[in-house]
């Protein structure tokens, strides 16, 4: 945990305290919106290529309005809200905790392929399937207790650093590709937001800075990885307050897929574009599965009642 944080009223004040604040890692990701076909969409910025999963608000605030209503959990609390217990341990058991300033902190966890583009040996090791990694967006939430001011350049710096030296860390712009890369805070701090969590919850002020971190992996990983965060303004200030779980993958199973086709009036058989190379790099990647087509066949209903 780190050392010398910010004390409780430090604010803009404190010439040297460390501002109390978190970050998280997200992917593209808008609650509720439908993809649209341009450079813009959120969602056609993810296509499953990876798999990324973390405790989303709307699953435990009521932050989504309909007619000026806003609408009920999705994760409907029942008595003493045991649900919403449950879910954050979910998301929990297992892997390694922080606690940002004395604060809950709830991870985000990454599912990625390893690839090493020298061998292809290993049969889980892949030279394509996230080749380019996982580009990631980055929230930084100020904790309630320090919030009253904005975060500013006061010489903050992110540490981001892998437990694992398979797992690289590069900026999006960058080819690093390093176990530990250190970023200004300031870097992002350019896009500032505010979110309604309801009521008894108040208004999160939150920085984004989207499509920033890319995480490769060029090797398996048995235990799984993480990457931690770091907030250091000097030698004496320093705190933890970010981390990402990385799922392991050196054990990566294989699904062998036969298409049929059902054919009941006797015109030709019409596939999705891309059909194959979605199963192939994109539909079963969440779940770290690699996927082959072993056959197609068509079954034509109308030639198998005409043998009846």
């Amino acid at each position: 945990m780190g050392v010398g944080g910010a004390s409780p009223t430090a604010g803009a004040s404190c010439a040297t305290c460390l501002r109390k604040f978190t970050v998280h890692f997200r992917r593209p990701y808008k609650y509720g919106e439908k993809p649209r076909l341009n450079g813009t969409s959120y969602i056609l910025k993810y296509n499953g290529e990876f798999g990324f999963d973390w405790l989303r608000d709307e699953y435990i605030y009521p932050i989504v309005p309909i007619n000026k209503v806003k609408k009920p959990v999705l994760i409907i609390q029942q008595t003493y809200g045991m649900e919403k217990i449950d879910l954050k341990q979910n998301y929990t058991k297992g892997v390694r905790k922080i606690s940002p300033f004395g604060t809950e902190y709830i991870p985000a966890h990454l599912a990625i392929f390893a690839t090493n583009p020298g061998s292809n040996k290993d049969s889980n090791i892949s030279t394509e399937i996230n080749k380019n990694g996982a580009l990631l967006s980055i929230e930084v939430h100020q904790i309630n207790s320090d919030a009253d001011f904005p975060l500013s350049d006061d010489g903050t710096n992110l540490i981001f650093e892998a437990s694992d030296p398979a797992i690289k860390i590069s900026t999006v712009n960058g080819n690093e590709k390093q176990k530990k890369l250190q970023i200004p805070l300031k870097d992002f701090l350019s896009k500032q937001l505010s979110k309604d969590l309801g009521v008894l919850n108040g208004v999160r002020k939150y920085y984004v800075k989207e499509d920033h971190i890319r995480v490769t992996c060029e090797g398996a990983t048995t235990n799984g990885a993480y990457i931690q965060v770091k907030a250091k303004r000097n030698k004496d200030t320093e705190e933890i307050v970010g981390i990402l779980h990385i799922a392991p993958n050196n054990k990566i199973p294989k699904a062998r897929i036969c298409l049929i086709n059902v054919i009941v009036d006797n015109l030709p058989v019409k596939q999705p574009v891309g059909l194959d190379y979605r199963l192939k790099y994109q539909a079963f990647n969440q779940a770290l599965v690699r996927a082959e087509i072993v056959k197609k066949q068509d079954f034509n209903v109308v030639e198998l009642y005409k043998k009846i």
